[in-house]
């Protein structure tokens, strides 16, 4: 199962399935530049209420994951999500980017972590010293080292 970049409207509610191991790139040059978030310890939580935080120096809450995406520079506290269980609403304050269900984590068939969903067009909507990084068609928010 893949999650495309072109949203629910596209494939199967913006999921496709694709054949694994064919070949060295994949169907499709797959294989060429995937993506999937590395998960690190957790540290305390931070002070504040808000998800989608900056792990350093405080960490992250309890039901996140220190998370940087291959591919992309820095990193961001990621709440888990399922199908069952949105990603959370509460958001740093300012942020206008969209909270949404779509990182997966090495070996899962489905998203199992939220990450902030921008424009990376605009470079806007991310929390105070994160910007928007563009991968796959879309812009994730990552705090910069």
């Amino acid at each position: 199962i893949v999650k495309n970049s072109w949203g629910t409207t596209w494939g199967m509610s913006g999921y496709i399935l694709m054949a694994q191991h064919v070949g060295a790139t994949g169907i499709c040059g797959i294989n060429m530049m995937s993506s999937y978030p590395v998960a690190g310890a957790v540290a305390a939580a931070p002070s504040n209420d808000a998800h989608y935080e900056d792990p350093k120096p405080s960490g992250c809450q309890s039901d996140e994951l220190s998370v940087q995406v291959e591919g992309l520079a820095g990193d961001f506290c990621s709440p888990y999500c399922s199908a069952s269980q949105a990603c959370p609403t509460d958001l740093p304050d300012g942020t206008t980017a969209t909270p949404e269900c779509v990182l997966e984590t090495q070996g899962s068939s489905s998203p199992t972590n939220c990450a902030l969903i921008c424009n990376p067009a605009t470079n806007d909507g991310c929390p105070q010293n994160a910007s928007c990084k563009p991968i796959s068609g879309i812009g994730v928010c990552t705090y910069d080292d």
